[in-house]
């Protein structure tokens, strides 16, 4: 896909670290500094991103963005948005499942102050609400009391 971008000027190739706390198959997760670094040698230059603290790799006409959120604390510092899935929930934070408030029927009124209440409970680093224990992503009870 990397040769695919580069052979074709003005594409730009975002590739999004598997989570495996969403999944739960920590076992497909892939070493993301070796895919850093791969990606910097291919490279014409490299660039960081304010945004998320993201690196940006050019190579030849085409870009590569790595979105790697796990155990970057960067990313989430950094992030202040707030998505929309494909089922109309409002999600606060990429990295979780179990914060989607549901706009169903909503009237305006009632949407902003579903999107208020998801940006007020936004969790503002990812290792406040998972951590790793030997080896596998778990909640982090401290946050989970909080």
């Amino acid at each position: 896909m990397v040769d695919h971008v580069a052979e074709n000027d003005g594409l730009q190739l975002q590739l999004i670290e598997y989570m495996p706390e969403l999944a739960g198959r920590p076992d497909w997760a892939v070493d993301i500094e070796r895919v850093h670094g791969w990606l910097e040698e291919q490279a014409d230059r490299v660039e960081r991103r304010e945004m998320h603290g993201r690196n940006r790799y050019f190579v030849d006409g085409g870009m590569v963005e790595i979105v790697d959120p796990v155990g970057n604390a960067d990313f989430c510092a950094n992030c202040h948005r707030v998505r929309v899935t494909h089922e109309g929930y409002l999600k606060g934070c990429l990295n979780r499942n179990d914060d989607l408030k549901s706009m169903g029927e909503m009237s305006k009124p009632e949407i902003r102050e579903a999107f208020r209440d998801t940006v007020a409970e936004r969790v503002p680093y990812y290792g406040e609400y998972m951590v790793q224990e030997d080896g596998e992503w778990v909640f982090n009870e401290e946050y989970i009391g909080a």
